[in-house]
């Protein structure tokens, strides 16, 4: 099942956006880590995981893609 790669300009800006947003939280974090508010600064970074996870939500979805084709081959075989 091929795929193609084409993707949209808002899709651009919003991967953008999600990985800006990642970096301000990460260091948002850092801030509140400083100043003593230790679940505010785990709140940001688990925050900043989620944006980064977003930024990279096509690679992540080419990854199962091809671990799921793989299996059916697999399967396929036996």
């Amino acid at each position: 099942m091929p795929r193609y790669r084409h993707h949209s300009l808002g899709e651009l800006i919003s991967t953008i956006s999600f990985f800006g947003v990642a970096v301000y939280l990460t260091l948002s974090g850092f801030d509140w880590r400083d100043e003593g508010e230790i679940m505010r600064a785990w709140i940001s970074w688990f925050a900043a995981l989620l944006c980064f996870l977003g930024a990279l939500r096509f690679r992540l979805a080419q990854m199962v893609l091809s671990v799921q084709q793989r299996l059916e081959k697999r399967d396929a075989k036996n």
